[in-house]
């Protein structure tokens, strides 16, 4: 076994500590938030914009936080820097909960949020040599997108739930194609912590999320892709076909919005899996629709692009096509659906 691979098992107790250890840790914060947030005055109240028919506590992903957080200061993927991006998170933790608890500002939510894509771009990017200044600029523009398109989609049970973990278990991955010891055990911890969260949101939601949870839950599988795009270990098509079923729901779904002159922050029930909740299908069907997408789709295309290089790109683009064509089929699907349970 090479050195590289013994580090990988041994080190900081090896991959099974890693994720069960998260796990454990995750579950019993979870567990107790479960409990204290409706005493702290932490609820999801049913209204217009929601799925859900009865006030369910939110803020539930502080476990994920945790974990994260003790995962970049433990095993430190990007060295020195890890402690930046560790505050960085728990600054968006925390105007996240903030926004939870009470509601915050969407300039103070935007603010926040470039502030800690400054904070991971600068980690990576910036070695004390000539800045990369357009590189910087796009690392920080493209995570803060992320965040925000992860946080639309967390509106139904299990969903940013599944998709995370697929995204944790591609991360490790493309992070052990390359050797990277240090990311591939802070992936095994995450995908850990999101399983630890996963019992009290599937099938019932006895928690929720919340914008604590979604917003660092983006942040923290942002993190190891950045770094694994700026070392050359994975390419941006890789990245979008990674993150496509996400990527197309929110872009179709805003896209349509703004055409028909709708802003574009404000909460509302139009993507794709709200639709298909509406119509009637179970928030476990749908999320098992997006597993499906990932399983089906993406990894193939992954497989198929590691093996031909040269053609990620088209790979990516096949891979947007199909996830238009289907967005639209599915949504028009739905609507069919609702009216014909309306006659």
């Amino acid at each position: 076994m090479s050195a590289d691979w013994l580090s990988l098992v041994e080190s900081s107790g090896g991959l099974l500590l890693a994720a069960f250890g998260a796990y454990a840790l995750s579950l019993l914060i979870t567990w107790c938030w479960s409990w204290a947030a409706p005493r702290l005055g932490f609820l999801d109240r049913p209204g217009a914009r929601r799925l859900h028919r009865s006030p369910v506590p939110r803020g539930g992903g502080i476990g994920i936080v945790l974990v994260s957080v003790l995962a970049l200061l433990h095993f430190q993927p990007l060295g020195k820097d890890s402690g930046s991006v560790a505050l960085a998170l728990l600054a968006l933790a925390g105007v996240g909960l903030y926004d939870d608890f009470k509601g915050a500002a969407i300039g103070l939510r935007l603010l926040i949020q470039l502030g800690a894509a400054l904070a991971l771009a600068a980690a990576v990017l910036l070695d004390g040599e000539r800045p990369m200044l357009l590189p910087l600029l796009i690392a920080i523009l493209l995570t803060a997108a992320w965040i925000n398109v992860f946080n639309f989609m967390d509106g139904a049970n299990g969903m940013a739930g599944q998709q995370a973990v697929f995204m944790a278990a591609v991360t490790m991955g493309f992070a052990a194609l390359a050797r990277e010891t240090s990311w591939v055990l802070y992936a095994m911890a995450l995908a850990g912590a999101v399983l630890g969260f996963l019992p009290f949101n599937v099938p019932r939601a006895r928690v929720f999320l919340g914008d604590v949870g979604s917003t660092a839950l983006a942040f923290a599988l942002a993190a190891p892709l950045v770094a694994l795009v700026a070392s050359g270990h994975m390419s941006l098509p890789e990245v979008v076909l990674f993150a496509s079923a996400f990527l197309v729901d929110t872009s179709a779904t805003w896209i349509g919005r703004v055409s028909r002159g709708r802003g574009w922050y404000t909460a509302h029930r139009e993507h794709l899996y709200q639709w298909l909740v509406r119509s009637g299908y179970s928030h476990v069907q749908v999320a098992a629709l997006y597993a499906s997408w990932n399983l089906l789709v993406v990894v193939p295309l992954l497989a198929a692009g590691r093996s031909m290089p040269a053609w990620q790109p088209l790979f990516a683009l096949i891979g947007l096509v199909l996830g238009l064509g289907l967005w639209r089929f599915g949504r028009a699907h739905a609507l069919a659906r609702l009216r014909a349970q309306a006659r």
